[in-house]
């Protein structure tokens, strides 16, 4: 929903809809570009984030913010996500080919990137980020960035300058469910559908 209670959803035709559910539509864009053997492919895009009027779109072309009620587009950038972004305060968090990118979220600029592989070989988290292989969320909570892997890693990262904190195994089965936080406590069901809480 955007902040006048329009329907905004995503198509697998590639068609972004804002509806008024007492006018109707109130305008579409369509972000599929189609080639004769493109045409009947399902469009794959990431969930869509909503955050002060900036629609946060990613797409196999790149990342889009455009004003949630009128669909112009206020920037765009040539990056390719396999997770959808995260927004807090200003600036908007995401994972693009190894990198942890912070972005503001009202011009688009880099305010700071940082390797999740952490090349310091003097880091105590060097043999553990060297092996991280597929992040399956990335969360902010408590002024800290925190991704989870396959294989239940939780990675923490100062959100004001992308600086590891820590690379702990919390989960040994890997994660079954997106982390929910209540307070400090994060709880979260392993794949055997156990539930874990975590300080």
């Amino acid at each position: 929903h955007s902040k006048n209670s329009d329907i905004l959803y995503l198509n697998t035709a590639g068609e972004l809809h804002s509806i008024n559910l007492s006018v109707g539509i109130n305008w579409m864009l369509n972000f599929k570009q189609t080639s004769v053997d493109e045409e009947n492919e399902l469009f794959l895009g990431l969930p869509l984030v909503i955050r002060n009027n900036n629609l946060i779109i990613s797409t196999n072309n790149g990342l889009d913010n455009l004003d949630a009620n009128t669909g112009l587009k206020k920037w765009s950038k040539k990056i390719k996500l396999k997770l959808k972004p995260t927004i807090s305060g200003n600036n908007i968090f995401l994972v693009s080919n190894n990198l942890l990118v912070c972005l503001n979220l009202e011009t688009g600029d880099v305010i700071w990137s940082r390797s999740i592989k952490n090349d310091d070989v003097d880091s105590i988290n060097y043999k553990v980020l060297r092996d991280i292989k597929i992040i399956t969320n990335l969360t902010v909570a408590n002024n800290k960035i925190l991704l989870f892997t396959l294989d239940g890693y939780l990675l923490s990262f100062n959100s004001r300058n992308g600086n590891i904190l820590s690379a702990d195994n919390i989960s040994s089965k890997g994660f079954g469910s997106n982390p929910s936080f209540i307070g400090e406590d994060m709880y979260f069901f392993d794949k055997k559908y156990r539930l874990f809480a975590y300080k």
